[in-house]
């Protein structure tokens, strides 16, 4: 139900397990219950100090990340585009805003809005110069609250409803249960 109000806040980690990790994000497919997390393995990504978790609050698969300075994001875990990996991703800076990048269709997505960032060209213009566009949020993103040496993840499910949202809908899991087993 997107229509629920934010819930309450959910252990997720230590400060100390995310910094323990190493950058970047997880090849790990299990859904893991909050409070465990995945490992990480090297980013390519220019924004290195990056750590990256992947948790489940509310049967709903979250990734939190830590930047530089202890500055705490979450989103679903699944693109809003095809569903990919968001754990997997790497992470940039374009143009002062951290983004994830889908590793399956490279969308790339803000860490703290959602929103989904492109490089558009106007034809008419003879250098054809590229400027960042924004495609408008398209990815959930949920509070993250530090209290002591403690991370907690709050779902922030209400509102309008994004195209992330799918991924956790009574529709999707009617699709994926038709769908035949091989």
């Amino acid at each position: 139900n997107m229509d629920k109000d934010a819930g309450e806040f959910h252990f997720a980690c230590t400060v100390g397990d995310l910094r323990a990790m190493r950058t970047r994000n997880s090849r790990t497919k299990q859904r893991l219950p909050v409070g465990q997390e995945e490992r990480c393995h090297e980013s390519r990504s220019r924004e290195s100090a990056v750590r990256c978790l992947s948790v489940v609050v509310e049967d709903r698969a979250v990734v939190v990340f830590m930047a530089e300075a202890d500055r705490l994001f979450a989103m679903d875990q699944k693109c809003y585009h095809a569903g990919g990996p968001l754990n997997q991703g790497d992470i940039e800076d374009i143009d002062g805003r951290l983004c994830v990048t889908c590793p399956w269709h490279l969308h790339q997505i803000t860490l703290d809005s959602g929103e989904s960032l492109y490089y558009s060209v106007d034809v008419m213009d003879p250098k054809h110069s590229r400027h960042l566009s924004s495609k408008g949020v398209k990815q959930r993103v949920h509070e993250v609250k530090r209290v002591g040496d403690k991370l907690f993840v709050r779902l922030c499910v209400s509102g309008q409803t994004v195209d992330s949202d799918f991924y956790y809908s009574d529709e999707y899991h009617r699709q994926m249960s038709s769908c035949r087993k091989f």
